[in-house]
């Protein structure tokens, strides 16, 4: 029999999923990006590549964020198994319509060499 908490996490995730589908689904080419979108945020990222981003660059897709840190050894490895995991349950055909993004908070410590060892 699954704890409360564990079923509660099961649920969540499964609602995620059909969240993230529903959304895909929904994304179009229009160009036009609301002025409360996070597209907006003129903010400069890093990525596992080395490369400068702003998220306007991911404009298109449905993004799949969570927020994380390579020294984390509690939450931040279940949240990137969960990633993993979300993205295996995703039907093959919604995935072109996707980016999952794993976020660091800590930027001088996790650069793109630590992030890759994590992925």
């Amino acid at each position: 029999m699954l704890s409360r908490s564990v079923w509660w996490h099961a649920v969540l995730k499964d609602q995620i999923i059909k969240k993230v589908i529903e959304t895909t689904k929904q994304v179009t080419d229009s160009n036009v990006i609301s002025e409360n979108s996070i597209f907006n945020l003129t903010s400069k990222w890093q990525t596992e590549e080395d490369k400068t981003i702003e998220l306007r660059d991911l404009k298109g897709k449905t993004l799949v964020m969570v927020m994380i840190y390579t020294t984390c050894k509690a939450a931040c490895p279940s949240l990137v198994a969960d990633m993993r995991n979300i993205e295996n349950k995703i039907p093959k055909e919604n995935l072109d319509g996707l980016n999952f993004i794993l976020i660091s908070i800590d930027p001088k410590t996790d650069t793109p060499e630590r992030l890759n060892v994590l992925l």
